[in-house]
């Protein structure tokens, strides 16, 4: 049975269309008074503060009067703005017998599943030809790359909230099949929103499917090529994975297009990119088990990732490296930070008893006096004392013919 999105809902604008449907920018007539009602109002007060004989009755409506321009305020604020995705009518859209089992589908994951990192769904219609979310007025993704360029930390701890979700996600045996930065929102508190879960596929035998193939999936840049030919039922949660650790290339290299898995070439390594910039090889490190040419060398689901991304936060909070620019907090005090005290220095070699041929460096907390010394013996080289000197796997990879 279906329901009139325009019993509770009042259009405010268009935000897109498609070949299927449209997005449209919506307010809750329920908690606001429709526009229509709110110009009603606002003209029957206007006239009795300018007309009424009697002091009294105008003073009432002016009062009135500002209730109404506060409703009208609030009626604008971004908090009561939601997102209403509508088919068109099957005499207008493409394909619309699939348009409609996509947002059947779509419906049925956003309700199964709550996250704060997933879109929420807010009402829809029981003939699935419509549903409201809440509306994020930051855009997406795609838009703010520039925010996180350059800065893992930051791009980690928005990241990790997302890798959440669509772990969750995985656990429900749900498979989104097309996270892309432009699937993905900024909320007011620059939490990152995933929505479109039109091509979700269910990978329990309780739902139907709208096809077999990979044909109707996602943007390919961001679907790992194991995928291509495969059938729907082939597919496993490193699908989502694979596309989790292109967005997380996107944001940290500030750019758009990762061309394959390709993050290790000059053209596309991060640090190589931003060479100055700290903690890019730790972020190659988790594009070496997202970003692969093979399946079997991918995480294999969400969960596994999300461990990964908390493993890589903890070991950039206690200095994650041995550069000359990264910054190491003392372990003992846990406030200062360590400085380069003494580098291949002979006599404080000798004082510590390590031989004059060994590669060390002492480092000393700057706030209470805490000392760490790093030794390799017999001239072996410590590679990630310098970043420069690494070889970010180049050599274990292949390109496609």
């Amino acid at each position: 049975m279906t329901r009139p999105f325009r019993e509770r809902w009042e259009v405010i604008r268009g935000l897109g269309s498609g070949g299927q449907g449209e997005v449209l920018l919506m307010r809750d007539s329920r908690a606001i008074d429709p526009r229509p009602k709110l110009a009603i109002r606002v003209k029957d007060t206007l006239e009795v503060v300018l007309r009424s004989p009697d002091e009294s009755s105008r003073e009432a409506a002016f009062d009135d009067f500002i209730v109404c321009l506060r409703d009208i305020e609030r009626s604008n604020a971004v908090e009561n703005h939601y997102a209403l995705k509508v088919l068109h009518q099957p005499t207008q859209a493409r394909d619309s017998q699939n348009a409609a089992e996509r947002l059947r589908r779509e419906i049925d994951a956003m309700r199964r599943i709550e996250h704060s990192n997933l879109l929420k769904i807010v009402d829809a219609d029981e003939g699935y030809l419509w549903y409201v979310s809440k509306y994020h007025q930051g855009g997406n993704l795609h838009d703010h790359l520039g925010d996180y360029a350059a800065d893992l930390p930051s791009a980690l701890t928005a990241f990790r909230g997302l890798v959440e979700g669509v772990a969750r996600l995985h656990d429900q045996g749900i498979i989104h099949r097309d996270i892309k930065p432009k699937n993905i929102f900024l909320a007011s508190d620059r939490r990152l929103v995933l929505g479109d879960f039109g091509l979700v596929y269910f990978s329990d035998d309780q739902h139907t499917r709208i096809s077999n193939t990979l044909s109707n999936a996602g943007t390919r840049d961001f679907m790992p090529g194991w995928a291509n030919g495969r059938r729907i039922e082939q597919l496993t949660p490193a699908f989502d994975v694979f596309s989790l650790g292109k967005v997380l290339w996107t944001m940290v290299s500030g750019r758009s297009f990762l061309n394959f898995w390709y993050y290790y070439t000059d053209e596309f390594n991060v640090e190589t990119i931003h060479f100055v910039a700290e903690h890019m090889d730790l972020a190659n490190e988790l594009f070496s088990k997202c970003i692969v040419e093979h399946e079997a060398d991918c995480l294999p689901n969400a969960t596994e990732l999300l461990a990964a991304v908390d493993n890589t936060l903890s070991r950039m909070k206690t200095g994650g490296g041995f550069g000359d620019g990264v910054a190491r907090f003392c372990r003992v005090c846990g406030i200062g930070e360590y400085r380069l005290m003494a580098d291949h220095d002979a006599q404080t070699a000798l004082n510590f008893g390590i031989s004059l041929s060994a590669d060390f460096r002492l480092y000393m907390c700057r706030h209470c006096g805490h000392v760490d010394l790093f030794h390799v013996p017999d001239g072996e080289r410590l590679n990630r004392w310098k970043n420069e000197s690494r070889d970010p796997i180049s050599k274990r990879k292949s390109s496609p013919n």
